[in-house]
């Protein structure tokens, strides 16, 4: 009998839903045969992958074995970078954050140097959990797109200046001796909120990413939207304005370009002649600074339209803004994003749609990536 990956990664993750539960419920929740379900039960016990935890009351039969995850028999790393630093996360098979740590770095270091803090920063923060090195089966490393996921490099890297062609899933993997994937960090991020975060219930989620760029991580049916070369989601190079800037990407009028934080930065110094961070704007526009905070409020205003053009397209249930370029001032693109999809929403009579923070904010992709990770390993 053939335990094909997609059954196997099916049941594991009814388990993780529905545990404690049977091998009969299990058939029910996945629609597959109970032989298929017997024979695939019995490799995760054997992988120790899943434990039995005892038996249902008995309703005149044979009470039935129940099973839950054995959530400490593999966990995963993430490892997102950032224009500050390098965050890290560890989760367990529950997807459950058990560790996660920050270190500052900057984008413009050497791409090697950089893969050296990253690999010491994981060794780091896997000592001081006291996990068993070799329960650590997968990492995941981010980055933001368009990727090369075939050869485990960064395609364009736009916004960051050396680092195109540079092999950094093998770089990693080589650094720390662990098999390491490469994701699109906006893509991570939404995985991470869907399987362990507030919208494990959406039909249709668009995560929407900011640090220097802008992406978007879509999950459609429980499934993340990948494209053709697995780069679907460049949401900053959306044209939200024919008369715009130029865009690092060649195109003109890319949302990126016209509501990213340097954008901001760039409206702020042609409005104040003075140049401040894009965090340093948000802090002022929080203290009600109203020439920050009319940067700000553009840049949401337009955010807001082009978020309602994705909800529109893809008929979306949720919205979560990730990713540590909304910093402090995530609420306020919340509420401009709210405002724009429920004056037009299309579908706005037929269901909601809820817009929110996620809730790792700062380290979303990390995360994203140690689930990811893992279960790309266990399948």
């Amino acid at each position: 009998m053939s335990d094909q990956p997609n059954n196997r990664a099916v049941v594991l993750e009814a388990v993780r839903n529905h545990a404690p539960t049977s091998r009969v419920e299990l058939a029910q929740l996945t629609g597959l045969t109970p032989a298929s379900i017997t024979y695939i039960v019995r490799t995760l016990l054997s992988d120790g992958l899943v434990t039995e935890v005892g038996h249902s009351e008995s309703t005149g039969g044979k009470r039935r074995v129940l099973l839950e995850i054995n959530h400490e028999a593999r966990y995963g790393l993430g490892v997102q970078f950032t224009r500050g630093s390098i965050a890290l996360a560890v989760s367990n098979l529950w997807g459950a954050v058990v560790g996660r740590s920050r270190t500052r770095s900057s984008l413009t270091a050497d791409p090697h140097e950089t893969v050296a803090k990253m690999a010491e920063a994981a060794h780091g923060l896997v000592s001081s959990l006291g996990i068993d090195p070799a329960a650590l089966v997968a990492a995941g490393v981010t980055a933001p797109g368009p990727l090369d996921h075939t050869g485990g490099t960064l395609d364009a890297a736009r916004n960051l200046p050396g680092w195109q062609g540079f092999p950094l899933r093998d770089e990693f993997a080589t650094a720390t001796g662990i098999p390491t994937s490469l994701h699109h960090d906006a893509s991570a991020a939404a995985a991470g909120e869907f399987w362990s975060g507030a919208a494990r219930n959406s039909r249709a989620l668009g995560l929407i990413y900011m640090d220097v760029g802008i992406g978007a991580g879509l999950i459609l049916d429980g499934q993340p939207v990948a494209g053709a070369s697995g780069n679907a989601g460049e949401f900053g190079h959306l044209a939200v304005d024919r008369g715009g800037p130029m865009c690092r990407c060649g195109g003109r009028g890319c949302l990126e370009a016209v509501a990213g934080p340097h954008a901001v930065e760039s409206a702020y110094e042609a409005l104040t002649g003075r140049r401040q961070s894009y965090h340093r704007i948000g802090s002022a526009a929080l203290a009600d600074n109203q020439e920050a905070l009319s940067v700000i409020q553009a840049s949401a205003d337009t955010m807001g339209t082009a978020v309602l053009s994705l909800a529109n397209v893809l008929d979306l249930d949720h919205v979560v803004l990730a990713g540590p370029g909304f910093g402090e001032v995530a609420s306020l693109y919340v509420q401009a994003i709210s405002s724009k999809l429920g004056h037009a929403f299309a579908s706005r009579n037929a269901h909601s749609i809820q817009v929110g923070i996620s809730l790792n904010m700062r380290d979303a992709a990390a995360v994203g990536a140690s689930v990811l990770a893992l279960r790309a390993h266990l399948v």
